[in-house]
């Protein structure tokens, strides 16, 4: 039997079959935005409750599985339940909890994330009322639009009640950049599909190489905001933009999409455990 290192070849099978089914099911994208809260509330010394916590999982669940049923072109039949339903299910569980979840939240709180999610709906989908486009098909929109959505949803959505903390708005900024950072690579995956589309992109306009180097400057940027304002954790924030630099450096279309959907969004959840070893160090 072959052999990869101390795993065998059917071991280093079932595991990446394993990720890829965490990863398709966007548990796993959903596991690194809920990380992302946890890390926030141990840089600021706050511990997220336990409902923020799961209200940002199933929020992360229900949003990226709309967007998988967004992109389904055909019907149940065509792709079969067993695929598609899945996605149906997934955002359907994700929906319910949302609701039982916001139970007990600041109405202001709840309009902040109401508008991330009207955002995140119309990222998906076309606006036939507006004869509008989803959002992510409008050119150039769309990397900036998942970064906002995701600092609003990880940084600024949890911490509603300390907004006034000039440490949260030095994590905001880190935040955005470092999520705009491991996010171009996706349009370098995604930068033939986006042509034919007519969608242009940083990636499709400037080419891989220029926009890996654009990314590279968003990890530079974070790494001074946080030597600045965060110095106390530049140990593992460094740790976690020179991965996270690598496999940007290392991003090409022709990858397996586990690549960028596993490897370059589990940076999130890195960079979590990163700052918790760190700390309890």
């Amino acid at each position: 039997m072959q052999r990869q290192g101390f795993l065998t070849q059917e071991t280093s099978n079932q595991f990446k079959k394993a990720l890829g089914l965490l990863v398709n099911s966007n548990v796993w994208i959903a596991m690194n935005a809920s990380a992302l809260v946890l890390m926030s509330g141990k840089v600021l010394h706050i511990a997220p409750k336990i409902n923020v916590l799961l209200l940002v999982f199933f929020s992360t669940l229900a949003d990226y599985n709309l967007q998988a049923i967004a992109d389904a072109k055909t019907s149940f039949q065509d792709k079969g339940f067993r695929i598609i339903g899945r996605k149906h299910i997934l955002f359907l569980v994700g929906v319910l909890a949302i609701l039982w979840l916001c139970r007990g939240f600041d109405r202001y709180q709840l309009l902040y994330l109401a508008h991330l999610a009207f955002i995140s709906v119309l990222y998906a989908i076309p606006t036939k009322i507006l004869d509008l486009p989803p959002l992510r098909e409008i050119p150039f929109l769309k990397i900036f639009l998942i970064t906002y959505v995701w600092v609003g949803a990880t940084a600024i959505f949890p911490f509603w009640s300390y907004i006034d903390d000039p440490k949260l708005w030095a994590l905001v900024a880190e935040r955005a950049l470092f999520i705009f950072a491991i996010t171009l690579p996706f349009d370098i995956r995604d930068e033939k599909r986006d042509l034919e589309k007519m969608l242009y992109t940083i990636a499709n306009q400037l080419g891989a190489t220029q926009t890996r180097w654009i990314a590279i400057g968003c990890l530079v940027a974070s790494f001074l905001v946080v030597g600045v304002y965060l110095k106390e954790l530049l140990l593992p924030f460094t740790l976690t933009y020179l991965i996270a630099g690598w496999l940007i450096f290392k991003s090409d279309r022709k990858l397996d999409n586990l690549y960028f959907t596993g490897l370059l969004d589990g940076t999130m959840l890195l960079q979590t455990l990163l700052v918790y070893c760190f700390l309890v160090m």
